[in-house]
């Protein structure tokens, strides 16, 4: 429907006569601007009056406004194109089409001007609504009564008022086509909003919500995107426990573990072999089996172990062991592997708890202790 425009106290007279074939008036000098100015879509009614009487009237219907001069449509609502002279009143008042181009309750709830019968064929609808619209508008919802059923992709082609639109295709959420049975029967109410993004009609009520089905694959198999717009399968696993992986550029099962190395590494499967891009060992603080083998570790009273560094036997070495010694003499004892830089600490204890120890003479080799106790326990660290 066209839009009506208003203005308050838009009254003044005309600058010349016009005759009753006349499509065009012209106001009195500086008084077209107290009157709506209409674009496209747009419209206001404006009434003559004899300036003598003020009993004579014609109701016009103003299309586009240049300053003073008007584009009018002659003798609406009922009243008859007159002959009009310099100085009769030209003004806007209320008048009968007013109201009557307001949406009533009545229109509203039945969706008069939002509803349309279809026509056409299932696949290629055609459908008029009342309006004075020259195009569809984004986001302009509406519905259409469908004819019957559709059986694969469907366009609908709205005419408003009388201006034939494009045919636009009529899509799901998405932006998919229809699939057979979308719209299930004759008088299906098809409820349409237009995107003029997507150039179409997307259906907010389709019967399925799918969009479509591929055919193939067996139980248990695993639809994928192989490229875009391109999809497959990938079969189900026949071992328990396997993996599915992305391997040496394809999707597939694996059935050990998946191991991962480093930064750029891939992920490889059963025996693993060092690849470029992989963690060294001594990123990852890996040390060789032989580093917890003697010479390095003793397991023993007095025993050992040199904790592993890059070079096996040059890490932190924590070492210790137990004995008699003379109640209160000092007694050396010899470390069981030299300390090859020096000894950070030694820590005793005897067997009675009470007695004071004193450890001393600490070295690379060795130290002494003495004390109230004739058995001693003792642990070592250095490096």
């Amino acid at each position: 429907m066209t839009t009506l425009l208003y203005k308050n106290n838009a009254a003044t007279t005309l600058q010349s006569g016009i005759p009753a074939s006349s499509l065009t008036c012209v106001l009195a000098a500086g008084t077209g601007a107290l009157f709506p100015n209409p674009t496209s879509g747009q419209t206001f009614y404006m009434t003559f009056l004899d300036a003598s009487t003020k009993l004579i009237n014609e109701i016009v219907q103003v299309t586009a406004r240049s300053g003073d001069a008007l584009t009018i449509v002659r003798g609406q609502q009922g009243t008859t194109a007159l002959t009009w002279a310099a100085g009769d009143i030209a003004t806007q008042l209320w008048t009968m089409g007013d109201p009557n181009n307001f949406v009533q309750n009545d229109q509203l709830q039945a969706g008069t001007l939002l509803h349309a019968v279809g026509t056409g064929t299932v696949n290629s609808i055609t459908a008029t609504l009342p309006s004075g619209l020259t195009t569809v508008p984004d986001m302009f919802e509406f519905i259409v009564e469908a004819s019957g059923a559709n059986t694969g992709n469907v366009t609908l082609t709205l005419t408003l008022g009388t201006l034939a639109q494009t045919a636009y295709p009529i899509h799901k959420f998405g932006g998919s086509n229809l699939n057979a049975g979308d719209i299930p029967a004759a008088g299906y109410p098809i409820q349409l909003v237009y995107s003029a993004t997507l150039g179409a009609y997307i259906m907010t009520n389709p019967a399925s919500g799918t969009a479509g089905s591929i055919s193939g694959g067996a139980a248990n198999d695993l639809l994928v995107q192989t490229a875009p717009g391109t999809t497959g399968f990938i079969t189900a696993p026949t071992v328990a426990g396997s993996v599915l992986t992305f391997l040496s550029g394809v999707i597939q099962w694996v059935t050990s573990a998946v191991v991962s190395f480093g930064p750029v590494g891939s992920p490889r499967s059963g025996a693993v072999n060092p690849q470029a891009g992989d963690y060294t060992a001594a990123m990852v603080g890996a040390v060789p089996a032989a580093s917890l083998q003697p010479p390095y570790v003793q397991l023993a009273n007095p025993g050992y172990i040199a904790l592993p560094n890059t070079a096996p036997g040059n890490g932190y070495i924590v070492q210790g062991g137990s004995g008699t010694i003379g109640f209160n003499v000092a007694t050396s004892i010899t470390f069981p592997k030299q300390f090859p830089n020096g000894c950070s600490s030694v820590v005793a204890s005897g067997n009675n708890q009470s007695a004071a120890i004193r450890v001393d003479s600490i070295t690379q080799y060795g130290f002494v202790v003495q004390g109230d106790i004739s058995y001693v326990s003792w642990i070592a660290t250095g490096w």
